[in-house]
């Protein structure tokens, strides 16, 4: 797994503009997410995985590239956490995955799933 993460996958944080009932934007919500990308020729391998970590879901577009592409995608909150559990006794190799990794783990422990402004999450 963590292979497949290191070099086809990412941990991400995603921003989302909420808007109230009149459409007038009132924050930021922030999710968390974990992305294994591979070609469709092993799309197998991805349910695999999603079987085994009981968690997660795929995408196919088998109209992307030449062979097509398969994603996985854990974004539920309490599967993200589950997850980075699960892989916090393997190390990450390139310093970029680790700090993403190190951001999500972070962002999850400390609760920060709101900002009030675009600054205030970029900072």
């Amino acid at each position: 797994m963590i292979g497949f993460l290191e070099g086809d996958g990412n941990f991400q944080t995603v921003k989302k503009a909420r808007k109230n009932g009149q459409g007038v934007l009132t924050h930021y919500g922030v999710g968390y997410a974990v992305h294994i990308g591979l070609s469709l020729v092993d799309l197998a391998l991805l349910q695999h995985i999603q079987q085994v970590l009981g968690m997660g879901n795929i995408n196919t577009y088998p109209n992307k590239d030449k062979t097509g592409e398969a994603h996985y995608a854990i974004t539920k909150m309490g599967d993200v956490a589950l997850l980075l559990e699960i892989i916090s006794q393997y190390p990450m190799l390139t310093s970029y995955q680790r700090m993403r990794k190190e951001l999500v783990q972070l962002g999850l422990q400390n609760k920060v799933f709101r900002f009030d402004t675009n600054d205030a999450y970029n900072l």
